[in-house]
């Protein structure tokens, strides 16, 4: 019993993190939509369900089912390390009916589903036969079979949980997917060894047969009528999914989007699950009425997820002025998983409860938990498929609504099963009008618009859009307009960095006559409607967000989005990259906001080598660097990743984001005569005659000397500062694990790039005065990045916390030294009172 108990908590661990591994990989094969993530959570399910209901009928007839379960964990083991290639392999199936199609046709989705089902469907069917061989091998007795049921499906649930923390949490960023997989098998092998060693040494114990007619006849008057309970335990499975997937969707708009907020609600599901399981298994073989605790467990979970997402942000926000400690993002993540856990709970109670009504025969109990098992995910399945599809037609709001509302529905089905046979009919009535008046009154009571009301603390909000992966929201802000996804700003209607950013590699590479350009990131359009102010012969745009081109044609101004020469794709920019047969002269990877799920992919070495098999010899890709949301290591992480594939790159000033340029060529040398002339064009010199943000004080965008003094560093200099930093790569996502919410430029940063000499000089030929002058104004951009700094430790001082005005003042001196405004804020830290 020990060593069956322990072996399937491992088992639960691994089959976790074999999920977490394929949906990542699966992921970065596919493309990062709902649509993909989806595929794989139906192939898993599905293979669940069907190894639950094939063990299940056939475990009843196996006289040694412990032996075979060893088997069984052997073989996953074996098909899960083969599932890494497997899936390697069904990712070039899958690229060559994506080129084959043009990436447009509609079966494509049917395509990626069989490819994935062929990589993992066969580990998963037998990852799904484990519970109901245990449950042969260990239930005995009828009047234990729902504290044994409950024990098996809850161990197993919470090694389900552990694995998910540790694979989503731990090993992923420490170790990479490919080890965590091994780490998988490694714990199958252990769990089929070990049992096949016990049943070796042991002598079996007999298993239970019909020799229990006592306990049966007893307890005949607690069971119900199949074609009841089936349905509803189909919707239990329907619903415990449906509000993992709300609760994905929801927590973005109240914490930085991140691998955290999108993993723990996973986490905390499976938690509770194990733990409701556990914790009701040794009370539903002594309840007279389990309907009625299966009841209230279905209304409960109903209710407590529509108030606990529809409770006001007014109420967020007095609790971040109270306790802000308690708001701060990981305390934050623990609050909301607080708040999820006593619906899960409840999912993992029905479990026992439902195979004690459903169970008459303890030797047929391995098939009753079997079929259980597989009704309940094959609930999921629809689940997964109807909300990746419905979610974003059907709005946050009224998907809540709907999937509690079934919640709630499928308990008062339960009380009306009940009535008459274990429950009073009066009773039940009354416990079907609490249930239904407590929702209507939850709904109608709690006012707040999802996702809108959770959009904008400022502003007006012009329109909400909800997309297949996040909430779109325009707001208007005094005489902006600007454009969020997630809560996370992606551009305004002003000329910003964007617009230098459209313009920077068409100054570089040429006049653009016949130049094709791909653009991956539509955002408002202002990066990408520049290129169209040139002579290019194509523009094609990428968003995974198909909302986002109307949304910046109606408030943008991207009429240009019409011009015969551009097409906008909504596809996932990964899924393109890697898969399309198009090349370009130029690629702008302008994907915004870091901690959006899926955007560090963007900047790993297998991502960079597919981005070089697009562009043509001679062409040039730029890459967003956002400093204010990096630490100086990271930064340093990007650039050494990006030249290991683009060695001839360089980088430029761009206000408070950088702009990393690689030439797929031998040299990347400026013609400093050919850019004065394109940037006198008459249109060019118009949309350029702005300064860079942060008042660098540097002249006008269209002077010649201005963009001049924006580079950065050169490829020599790239070369030597890599030196520091590592590469990023797919299999290994520490980035994702290493982002904070809260990271502001670094003064080290600046410091790093000030040390760099005339980097100009190292890519092109000038009359030394005009180098002087030109160097000038680099440095006045790295001041203007030190400023930055510098009004942290104003805003301290302003504060009373003396001591770090002070600490800030020294760090910005020690890396740019006579800064006159940190000089200044040193100064006025002595001598005043302050607190630490």
């Amino acid at each position: 019993m020990a060593t069956a108990l322990g072996c399937l908590l491992l088992s639960g661990a691994a089959s976790l993190f074999y999920e977490v591994c394929w949906i990542r990989k699966a992921g970065l094969f596919f493309g990062s939509t709902t649509f993909a993530l989806a595929t794989v959570l139906a192939v898993f399910f599905l293979g669940l369900a069907m190894g639950s209901a094939l063990a299940g009928r056939l475990a009843t007839a196996l006289h040694r089912p412990l032996r075979i379960y060893g088997v069984v964990e052997l073989a996953i083991a074996v098909l899960g390390l083969a599932s890494n290639a497997l899936l390697d392999m069904a990712d070039d199936g899958y690229g060559m009916l994506y080129r084959w199609a043009a990436g447009a046709a509609p079966w494509i989705a049917l395509a990626r589903l069989v490819l994935v089902a062929a990589a993992i469907l066969v580990p998963t069917i037998l990852m799904g036969t484990t519970v109901p061989l245990l449950a042969r091998a260990l239930i005995r007795r009828h009047r234990r079979l729902g504290f044994t049921a409950g024990g098996l499906y809850g161990i197993n649930a919470l090694g389900a949980a552990a694995g998910a923390a540790l694979a989503g949490f731990v090993t992923l960023p420490v170790l990479g997917l490919a080890t965590t997989i091994y780490l998988g098998a490694g714990l199958n092998v252990l769990c089929g060894v070990a049992v096949l060693l016990v049943c070796w040494q042991t002598r079996p114990a007999p298993l239970a047969e019909q020799a229990d007619r006592a306990d049966q006849a007893i307890d005949a008057g607690r069971t119900l009528r199949v074609n009841v309970l089936l349905p509803l335990f189909f919707l239990t499975g329907f619903v415990g999914v449906a509000i993992e997937i709300l609760w994905a969707r929801y927590l973005p708009l109240m914490i930085t989007s991140s691998v955290y907020a999108y993993a723990l609600p996973l986490v905390v599901i499976l938690l509770g699950i194990g733990l409701g399981s556990l914790i009701i298994a040794p009370l539903c073989d002594r309840s007279r009425h389990p309907i009625v605790v299966f009841g209230c467990l279905q209304a409960f979970t109903g209710l407590s997820v529509l108030v606990a997402m529809k409770l006001p942000r007014e109420l967020w926000t007095a609790l971040a002025q109270a306790a802000p400690a308690l708001i701060s993002a990981n305390h934050f993540m623990g609050l909301h998983g607080a708040m999820l856990l006593p619906g899960a709970l409840a999912s993992g109670a029905s479990f026992p409860l439902v195979v004690r009504l459903v169970s008459r025969n303890v030797a047929d109990a391995s098939w009753t938990i079997g079929r259980l098992t597989a009704i309940n995910t094959a609930g999921s399945i629809a689940s997964a498929v109807i909300m990746a599809w419905g979610l974003s037609w059907l709005g946050l709001d009224l998907a809540l609504r709907t999937v509690t509302g079934m919640a709630v529905v499928g308990g008062c089905v339960a009380f009306a099963a009940g009535a008459g046979r274990q429950l009073g009919r009066r009773v039940a009535a009354v416990l079907i009008a609490f249930s239904i008046t407590g929702w209507g009154l939850a709904a109608v009571l709690l006012k707040t618009r999802l996702p809108h009301d959770h959009l904008s603390s400022e502003g007006t909000l012009l329109e909400v859009v909800e997309g297949q992966g996040a909430s779109l929201a325009v707001v208007q802000l005094e005489d902006k307009v600007l454009l969020g996804i997630d809560r996370l700003w992606q551009g305004s209607n002003k000329k910003n960095q964007q617009t230098f950013a459209g313009h920077l590699p068409m100054l570089l590479s040429g006049d653009g006559h016949g130049t094709e350009v791909l653009v991956v990131g539509m955002g408002t359009g202002q990066a990408a409607g520049r290129f169209l102010l040139w002579d290019i012969h194509r523009l094609d745009c990428l968003d995974v967000e198909a909302a986002i081109f109307d949304l910046a044609r109606r408030y943008f101004g991207a009429a240009w989005l019409d011009d015969p020469r551009v097409r906008g794709l909504a596809e996932d920019g990964r899924d393109y990259i890697r898969h399309s047969r198009a090349r370009y002269d130029v690629i702008g990877i302008e994907v915004g906001q870091l901690f959006r799920p899926g955007i560090i992919a963007f900047y790993t070495q297998d991502f960079y080598q597919r981005l070089r098999q697009r562009l043509k010899p001679g062409g040039l890709v730029t890459q967003f660097v956002p400093v204010r949301m990096l630490s100086t290591p990271q930064i340093l992480d990007i650039v050494a990743t990006f030249i290991s594939v683009f060695p001839q790159s360089q980088l430029w000033f761009n206000g408070p984001e950088f702009v990393l340029i690689g030439r797929r060529a031998d040299a990347f040398a400026l013609d400093i005569p050919s850019l004065e002339e394109r940037l006198h064009r008459p249109e060019i010199r118009r949309d350029l005659h702005y300064r860079h943000p942060l008042d660098a004080n540097t002249g006008w965008l269209n002077e010649p000397d201005s963009v001049l003094g924006s580079l950065l560093a050169s490829a020599e200099d790239l070369s030597i500062l890599a030196h520091k930093g590592q590469i990023l790569t797919d299999d290994v996502p520490r980035f994702d694990y290493e982002l904070n919410p809260h990271q502001d430029i670094e003064v080290r940063t600046v410091g790093a790039l000030l040390a760099i000499e005339k980097p100009l000089s190292k890519v092109a030929t000038l009359d030394w005065r005009r180098l002087a002058l030109i160097e000038q104004r680099r440095k006045q951009n790295l001041y203007a990045l030190a400023n930055l700094v510098v009004e942290r430790g104003n805003k301290a001082l302003q504060a009373g916390q003396l001591k770090l005005a002070e600490r800030t003042a020294q760090e910005v001196l020690a890396e740019v030294p006579a800064h006159t405004k940190a000089l200044w804020l040193r100064e006025r830290t002595k001598g005043r009172p302050g607190q630490d």
